[in-house]
């Protein structure tokens, strides 16, 4: 029997065990006989070589090869294989257009799939991605905002913060890109606090209205609305 219809988001900073929830869910869905179950990932996400791995930094070397990964690039990816869906995990959903989006509502109202979507929220610049600020204003949305541990004072970590040689990158640096593929020689997770105090830029961009609005370079050749 499917399972009833939702749209479920797990949102959060790096390292706060999404993808570990993720493949979790997969497994609940999977133990269920006669649902189909997609587990869906972009092809930017090449951390590992293979954009099919899946993989927790809840414990990096436990990736499971059985989980069936179907890569996706643009919304209509997304609608041809989920619309053949009882269950659709998306893992890493930051790094796709904001326009699916409206895909994973239809799914979940026009063909009753259980929708789970994972990403992250905030930038490096503390902006939202576009995609999941989509998401999780989506109508019937269930949101979790998931907490890691802050690198520094190992307390609960919403941010993340892009590093260069060890160094904290600032906002405001030209050369830096929004998006860069990367583990922890790139990116940290911090709180607030630590975030604030650590990140050159914090106190201009907090000025500027900036921290906590949509990132325009995050809607990938989408025009912002």
């Amino acid at each position: 029997m499917p399972l009833k219809p939702r749209i479920t988001a797990w949102v959060g900073p790096m390292y706060s065990e999404k993808t570990e929830e993720a493949k979790r869910q997969w497994r609940v869905a999977t133990a269920i006989p006669g649902l189909e179950v997609v587990y869906l990932k972009p092809k930017l996400d090449t951390r590992y070589g293979d954009p099919r791995i899946v993989r927790s930094h809840a414990d990096p070397d436990d990736f499971d090869p059985k989980i069936p990964v179907t890569l996706v690039e643009k919304a209509g990816d997304v609608w041809e294989v989920g619309k053949q869906a009882d269950v659709l995990i998306l893992d890493e959903g930051q790094m796709l257009p904001p326009s699916i989006a409206r895909v994973l509502l239809r799914l979940y109202m026009e063909r009753g799939v259980r929708v789970n979507y994972f990403g992250l929220d905030l930038t490096w610049q503390g902006r939202y991605w576009a995609t999941t600020s989509e998401v999780i204003t989506l109508p019937e949305t269930k949101v979790f905002k998931e907490k890691g541990l802050c690198a520094l004072c190992h307390g609960n970590s919403r941010w993340s913060q892009k590093l260069r040689n060890g160094i904290p990158v600032h906002i405001f640096d030209p050369q830096a890109t929004t998006f860069e593929v990367g583990e922890q020689e790139l990116y940290r997770a911090l709180c607030w606090d630590c975030w604030f105090k650590t990140t050159p830029g914090a106190q201009q961009a907090l000025d500027q209205g900036l921290i906590g609005s949509v990132d325009p370079e995050t809607y990938w050749g989408e025009p912002p609305k």
